[in-house]
């Protein structure tokens, strides 16, 4: 199992600048407000949260949320240039949505999401048009915590080819902890050919899921479940297909 993120709780922004651990690995920290249109440079001056985002730098870079909803109208692209982690006071109070497609897509890239509610599209055309709210592709590292999915209109998480990077000897890894899947049209996580290690630890799919819970299509990925709870799924919990690599599956409640 991955060892508990030592973060700090609910509170406010200033608090999370001042302990979260994330914010102290970062060279930049940034600050982003619905409807801000500051530098984002402190609490004082919040910028616009895809702003922000899209000037991000090569350097390992924070964007503190302060509690509201972002509403967006195209989907985020995470780390195009180097790590970045965005980091909210709350799920239930600090919400990003996009209506109309993905949330976040993530490529190649090192992300971190803390204390987010994702919403994503609400409506879709059946199983081919289905988009995630969180699209991964190639290499990405992902570590999501403490913060919630929707997507009424398509999948949770969808990861094609996530592996690790030759070129960089970077390994591929996805972990969530506490993480809710709320109502998904398809399934809370999707992952196609993929590698590297990925776990789950304490998560919650409180549905109803259209589809399946977990879901794997080909690769060679080592996959540990713990202590997550699998409520109101239509398909299975857990379902693997034509896959290699390891499964750990332990202390999960089923109903």
């Amino acid at each position: 199992r991955h060892p508990p993120i030592a973060l700090a709780g609910r509170g406010s922004v200033a608090v999370l600048a001042a302990k979260h651990r994330w914010v102290q690995q970062a060279a930049v920290v940034l600050y982003a407000a619905p409807g801000a249109s500051g530098t984002g440079a402190s609490a004082d001056q919040p910028g616009d949260l895809a702003t922000l985002v899209g000037a991000a730098s090569a350097e390992a870079t924070a964007i503190i949320l302060a509690g509201g909803e972002y509403s967006l109208d195209e989907t985020l692209a995470l780390g195009l240039r180097g790590p970045i982690s965005l980091i909210g006071t709350r799920a239930s109070s600090t919400l990003v949505s996009n209506q109309a497609g993905s949330v976040f897509s993530a490529q190649a890239s090192t992300v971190q999401i803390y204390g987010l509610g994702l919403r994503g599209p609400i409506s879709s055309e059946g199983e081919t048009g289905l988009l995630p709210a969180l699209a991964m592709q190639g290499a990405a590292v992902l570590t999501l915590a403490q913060s919630s999915i929707e997507s009424r209109g398509g999948h949770g998480i969808v990861a094609n080819r996530s592996s690790d990077n030759p070129d960089t000897g970077e390994t591929g890894n996805v972990s969530m902890s506490g993480v809710t899947f709320g109502e998904i049209a398809g399934s809370a996580i999707k992952a196609v050919l993929a590698s590297g290690s990925w776990s789950l630890q304490g998560g919650r799919m409180q549905g109803p899921i259209g589809r399946h819970g977990l879901s794997f299509l080909g690769g060679n990925a080592s996959v540990s479940v713990s202590d997550s709870e699998f409520l109101t799924l239509t398909l299975d919990a857990m379902h693997a297909t034509d896959v290699l690599g390891s499964w750990t599956v332990d202390c999960n409640p089923f109903r």
